[in-house]
């Protein structure tokens, strides 16, 4: 899927360019998640997500689990998830929810 995402997406390959060239963090990310670099090819998809969405899922994996500590992990998988989703659209200066001024720069622009 990602590497499809990134074949097909021209966008999306530049998005991910753009984010790893920025610091460590947005990789690290990545790595503990690859399947979101999906979010890159859709500019709806980075868009900043409400607390009670958020919540939901989080609590729709949690019953998923079969144990504490998988339910630990997958909760911390979808915390991951956000915070690649509020990193890269800021770095990418994709508009958010104007409530909080950007605090990830990066220097060159496309």
């Amino acid at each position: 899927m990602v590497s499809q995402v990134l074949r097909d997406e021209g966008e999306a390959a530049w998005r991910l360019a753009r984010v790893l060239s920025c610091g460590g963090y947005v990789p690290d990310l990545l790595l503990r998640d690859p399947e979101a670099v999906t979010l890159l090819g859709d500019t709806a998809a980075l868009a900043p997500r409400d607390r009670a969405a958020i919540g939901a899922e989080m609590m729709a994996v949690v019953c998923r689990a079969t144990s504490v500590e998988q339910a630990v992990t997958a909760v911390r998988g979808v915390r991951r998830r956000e915070l690649f989703r509020i990193v890269a659209a800021d770095l990418l200066g994709l508009p958010g929810d104007g409530t909080a001024p950007s605090r990830w720069t990066c220097s060159g622009a496309r």
